[in-house]
């Protein structure tokens, strides 16, 4: 495998495994099997879209916001019709209608949309295309991952079926309490470090390959970075202290000193 291709192609596949347990929970727990024919209409819809485009060449790799508003397509169309007969005739079948299909939507467009998404952020990373934009994209799509896995734990857990999944990741990804289901383990643990150190890495050399020597250097403030960071998190969390109190003095300490060392003359 070319070298330059290693890094993205770790990255992808650190997010494939987490995706990958998502489905296999998804599938075990029977959620879409045991959903109304609705929600499971839906929820297979966004697949069909998803699978449509990527099996396109000419629209695999079109702009990203277009493949956004093809999953969006009948949410825009369906919702605000149904909102209309909502207020009008103030039926509570239309309300219902409209709970079910928002919420489909979103465990449907979640699920399709992340392999898709993993495989442009990848792309990205291949094509060198600027840090502000392939650093988020990992960033959100390694935390929707967790935020499905979590959707199906409580869903599966909970008895509430497809919408549940849903909810989770509304709440969760919105900064809401807890539901009370935690990931952990090794099936989550390795690939995000899988993850993690590979975005560390593609984003110490975005242009190509740094000279041995100062490659050294900045993998060893990143790397004392991440033990800062990960240092601090434990004794905030022993102490109860509010994290930026013991992280951001060393981190802006240590960020200022990877900037003086690399800096260009």
């Amino acid at each position: 495998m070319n070298g330059s291709r290693l890094v993205p192609f770790a990255a992808a596949a650190a997010l494939s495994v987490l995706y990958l347990e998502f489905a296999y929970s998804l599938v075990l727990s029977g959620l879409v099997q045991n959903a109304t024919t609705l929600q499971q209409a839906i929820f297979l819809l966004q697949f069909a879209k998803v699978g449509t485009v990527s099996a396109i060449g000419r629209f695999r790799n079109t702009r990203f916001v277009n493949m956004v508003n093809l999953l969006g397509a009948e949410v825009v169309v369906a919702l605000p019709v149904l909102a209309v007969a909502t207020v009008s005739f103030g039926s509570g079948e239309a309300s219902s209608l409209m709970s079910q299909i928002f919420l489909s939507w979103i465990a449907g467009a979640a699920s399709a949309a992340t392999p898709y998404s993993i495989y442009r952020m990848a792309r990205a990373m291949i094509r060198k295309e600027r840090l502000i934009v392939v650093l988020p994209a990992g960033i959100v799509v390694s935390e929707l991952a967790l935020l499905m896995q979590a959707g199906v734990a409580s869903a599966a857990a909970s008895g509430q079926g497809l919408l549940e999944v849903s909810r989770t990741i509304l709440l969760l990804g919105g900064g809401a309490a807890p539901t009370g289901v935690e990931l952990q383990g090794i099936a989550v643990l390795v690939p995000l470090s899988v993850f993690y150190v590979a975005f560390l890495l593609h984003g110490l050399s975005p242009e190509g390959e740094l000279a041995p020597s100062k490659l050294a250097a900045v993998a060893g403030f990143a790397v004392l970075v991440t033990a800062m960071t990960y240092g601090g998190t434990l004794v905030a969390s022993f102490f109860g202290l509010p994290l930026a109190y013991l992280c951001l003095p060393p981190t802006l300490i240590a960020s200022g000193l990877f900037w003086w060392l690399t800096r260009e003359a």
